[in-house]
Order: C-alpha cells, then sequence, then structure tokens
C-alpha cells in the first residue's frame, strides 16, 4: 500500500504539538495539563506527543523556549531600530503588546508560573533573565543624559512589564484599565524626568 501523499501545507507535527501544549498551559497551568489533553488538541495521541517529547516537563520547557526565543527577537529589533531613546522604549512597549496579543496564553502562563511553586519557575527564570538582562543593559546604556537620576531600571523594567503582562492575562481589562496605552505612558513616567514624558 503506497503512503498518503505529503501536504507540503501541513503544519508539522512538532509544530501542532507545541500550539496545543501553549494552549493547555495556558488554559489549565503546568500541573493540570495533560500529555493526553494535549494530544487531544494537536489531533494526536499521547504516544505521539511522547515520540517528539519525552516528558512533559521536557513539552513545557520546549513551549517557554520558544515563547521567549521570539520575544527576545521582537525587542532586539525594537532595540535596534535606528531611532530616539524615546521612541525605542515605546516600541520595546509596542512589540511586548504585539507579542502577547499575537501569542494568546503567553501571560496567562507566566503569571501562573510566578504564582504557582513547580518545576515551570526554572524554566521560566532560565528564559526570563536574558531577555530582562537584555532590556536593562540596553535602557542604561542608551539612556545616559535622558534616564532620571534615582531610576532603579530593573524595577522599572519590571514594573512596566508586569503591567503589561497583569493586563494581557486578565479577562477583565476593560473594567480595570482604560486600555493598553496606559503602558506606554507608565513606561516614559518610570524612566524618563517629568519635562521629557
Amino acid at each position: 500500500m503506497a503512503r498518503p501523499a505529503h501536504d507540503p501545507n501541513a503544519v508539522p507535527t512538532r509544530e501542532r504539538i507545541l500550539v496545543a501544549a501553549h494552549e493547555a498551559f495556558a488554559v489549565n497551568g503546568y500541573s493540570r495539563a495533560t500529555l493526553a489533553s494535549i494530544g487531544r488538541r494537536a489531533g494526536l495521541r499521547r504516544p505521539s506527543v511522547l515520540h517528539h517529547f519525552p516528558s512533559k516537563d521536557a513539552l513545557y520547557a520546549a513551549v517557554v523556549a520558544r515563547s521567549f526565543g521570539a520575544l527576545g527577537s521582537e525587542l532586539a529589533a525594537a532595540m535596534a531600530e535606528p531611532a530616539s531613546f524615546l521612541q525605542r522604549i515605546d516600541l520595546l512597549v509596542q512589540r511586548l503588546q504585539g507579542f502577547l496579543a499575537d501569542q494568546p496564553g503567553t501571560a496567562r502562563i507566566i503569571m501562573r508560573e510566578l504564582l504557582d511553586e513547580g518545576p515551570g519557575q526554572v524554566i521560566l527564570t532560565e528564559q526570563v533573565a536574558p531577555v530582562l538582562d537584555a532590556v536593562v543593559a540596553f535602557i542604561e546604556a542608551e539612556g545616559r543624559g535622558h534616564l532620571r537620576p534615582d531610576v532603579p531600571v530593573r524595577a522599572a523594567v519590571l514594573q512596566a512589564a508586569s503591567a503589561i503582562l497583569l493586563y494581557d492575562a486578565t479577562p477583565v481589562r476593560a473594567e480595570l484599565w482604560a486600555g493598553p496605552a496606559h503602558a506606554a505612558r507608565l513606561a516614559r513616567s518610570l524612566f524618563l524626568p517629568l519635562e521629557a514624558t
């Protein structure tokens, strides 16, 4: 019997599993998501998932690494733009917001891991720290002469990013925020002297 013809437009199995796992971890959290439910979301059985990822931990690590690899690239592109420091701060905010909008559930995965104690915290920390370090280094280097002299840059980056994550993670954002534009204003007010914002 001949093998079925390969569809060049078909999503590769590994990619289908990663997308399904991302959705499952966002909705259920690490502990409640199962390989069987992830397989069903991907249109596969559990053994097929295990063929590509040897454990739930390995799958979760791949989901988080994939997300933060993409986020790191987005933010690096914003920092490299030929624009003023203030414009690049705005771009960083826009890229983070766009990234979270394009990857629904990522903010929920991050928020769950920040609150829950589980194996995902180590993975998340390993993935977040390099992205955070790059943004802090950029702001400290490029912001000389622009930043408020007393601003704790790392804490300010975390506060601005946390506001964006919380906005994206909550289903009641319309009731709590006036809109996503708050993030750019917050970032400017955290980093820059009053007359520059």
